[in-house]
């Protein structure tokens, strides 16, 4: 049977550190722990954390350090970060990552506001020509949207630029239709640097966002509303497999062919 480091998470056999957050010890291992930069400085270092291979964590909750030295541990996301699956977990698990320094924690919390962003992005652009539509996001995306914005905006850290980016890509997968919602425009009035941020991406044609933001085309005919997945050359890559700039293939038509031949 292979050995795994989550049987020594588990038992606490041959421990030789420990970790203290409220209530709960835990009994842990030097050589798995300095795979994170935080508890590495934290034994390396010069203070009595080193010298009594113990560190006390007051400023956290006990279930979120569980989470975090099982990711350490395993590699693996539990239950006690991802909790109820919303946003509010999902930022509690960047901020986490953050701290701790743990890059894959923070990747895995921007990969799941992003799986909850960008589904409401796609739904303002496909529902923009259809006369039914109010030209108003619902109020429960709305709440998704503004948490991501005012989470991914609300520091200039260098680490929360995925954040950023991401939702960028918002705007850009939505057509730039979003920047047209009273709503949207709401939230750029609370969050300046947000709109700040819009105007950069916009008007820095060579940068690759900026590229993104203004070349991405709607899947929809911008006169019809019909879907436009019948155009052979038309965007070949699925939004779901965009990872980059540069894997984007796309036409420059908007148009389906029967509005186009009326023109």
């Amino acid at each position: 049977m292979p050995y795994s480091f989550e049987e020594d998470y588990n038992s606490g056999l041959h421990s030789d550190a420990k970790v203290t957050c409220g209530n709960r010890t835990w009994d842990l291992h030097k050589v798995i722990l300095r795979n994170c930069l935080f508890f590495k400085k934290a034994f390396d270092g010069q203070f009595k954390e080193a010298h009594e291979c113990h560190v006390t964590l007051p400023d956290h909750q006990p279930q979120d350090v569980q989470g975090v030295i099982f990711y350490i541990y395993t590699g693996k996301v539990s239950s006690d970060l991802e909790k109820d699956e919303s946003v509010a977990a999902y930022t509690q698990m960047f901020k986490l990552g953050d701290y701790f320094d743990l890059e894959g924690l923070r990747l895995c919390a921007t990969d799941c506001l992003e799986d909850a962003l960008l589904p409401i992005a796609k739904n303002v652009n496909r529902n923009w020509n259809n006369k039914e539509w109010d030209l108003q996001i619902p109020s429960e995306e709305l709440d998704v949207v503004s948490q991501v914005a005012k989470f991914a905006y609300g520091t200039d850290s260098h680490t929360y630029a995925p954040l950023r980016n991401i939702f960028l890509r918002f705007i850009a997968i939505s057509g730039m239709r979003a920047i047209h919602l009273d709503q949207f425009l709401a939230l750029t009035d609370d969050l300046p640097v947000l709109g700040n941020a819009i105007f950069k991406a916009w008007a820095d044609k060579n940068s690759p966002l900026g590229e993104f933001c203004l070349s991405y085309i709607a899947d929809r005919c911008s006169d019809c509303n019909e879907p436009l997945d019948n155009l052979e050359s038309y965007k070949a890559t699925p939004l779901g497999d965009i990872e980059d700039v540069s894997s984007i293939k796309y036409d420059i038509r908007t148009r389906c062919a029967k509005c186009q031949d009326a023109i």
